[in-house]
């Protein structure tokens, strides 16, 4: 991070020694400089700087608004980000899918649902098509706000726009399904993402492990667990905690002691979460 820093601050040093020497930045420039302030959270210098390239006709470009709609949402300064967009399209500069998945992503992750919604509605408006990751963005929060049923309607829609979930889709929903008991509709589904040939990874494996140990589906679980690992797919962390904690319950300490020693043999580090519920296992078993 220091060294990000150092080198922020030497495209300031460099954009000011162009100044006095008299040549004239372009749009890649002062784009680069707005990149290098927002880093620097020197918000009221990027106001200045775009005061500049309007006095000297140098026009934003959508990569530069979308930089700094990136660093403000950053920031939580959400209304300024709708702002910007907004100035955009004042100044006849159409946003991309980019700098509208920017604002989607952070208004999702303060579960301002209604708003991210609504930009999704605004950008087909503009001909501009979600992709994956406004989609995503989106069933992520709905599955936050356990509206799980909502989430796998927005997933439908989106393959009916022609837009494929990713793994990452897929496994947010997983993961929702299993934590509200739904772990046989949640193996369902992992099917139909292997149907599609998108592979699962260890947060798709480790959700339904999770899922299987804690509704006591103890064999499935470990049948999963090496279904896993004979794809190659490393255990982490939550995954060997799910496991030790639901021998421990069956009183199969030694079995519970080889996962843990594997788990150390791999140099898998135990989380304060994982350590606590290891601990509380072996204790009350």
């Amino acid at each position: 991070a220091h060294c990000r820093m150092k080198m922020y601050r030497k495209v300031d040093t460099i954009f000011q020694d162009m100044k006095q020497k008299g040549i004239e930045p372009n749009v890649v420039t002062y784009t680069t400089v707005i990149e290098a302030l927002c880093q620097q959270n020197r918000h009221r210098e990027i106001e200045e700087i775009l005061k500049e390239m309007k006095l000297k006709s140098v026009n934003p470009d959508v990569i530069t608004y979308t930089s700094i709609i990136k660093v403000l949402c950053k920031s939580q300064q959400y209304d300024k980000a709708e702002q910007i967009l907004l100035q955009m399209e004042e100044n006849e500069i159409t946003p991309n899918v980019f700098t509208y998945n920017s604002l989607i992503n952070a208004l999702c992750e303060s579960q301002q649902l209604k708003k991210a919604e609504g930009l999704i509605t605004h950008m087909k408006s503009k001909q501009i098509m979600p992709d994956v990751v406004t989609y995503s963005s989106i069933i992520k929060v709905l599955c936050k706000l356990n509206l799980l049923e909502k989430a796998k309607e927005m997933m439908r829609m989106m393959t009916e726009e022609g837009i494929q979930p990713n793994v990452y889709t897929y496994s947010t929903i997983i993961s929702s399904l299993c934590k509200v008991g739904k772990v046989n509709e949640a193996i369902k589904m992992m099917d139909q993402m292997r149907a599609e040939d998108i592979v699962p990874n260890v947060f798709t494996y480790t959700s339904i492990i999770t899922g299987l140990c804690k509704y006591r589906k103890y064999r499935a679980a470990e049948e999963m667990w090496e279904q896993m690992v004979s794809q190659n797919i490393q255990p982490n962390a939550v995954t060997y905690t799910a496991m030790i904690s639901s021998l421990c319950r069956r009183n199969l300490f030694d079995s519970a002691l080889k996962y843990l020693q594997t788990m150390t043999e791999n140099n898998i580090s135990h989380s304060p979460v994982s350590q606590k519920i290891i601990a509380a296992a072996f204790q009350n078993s």
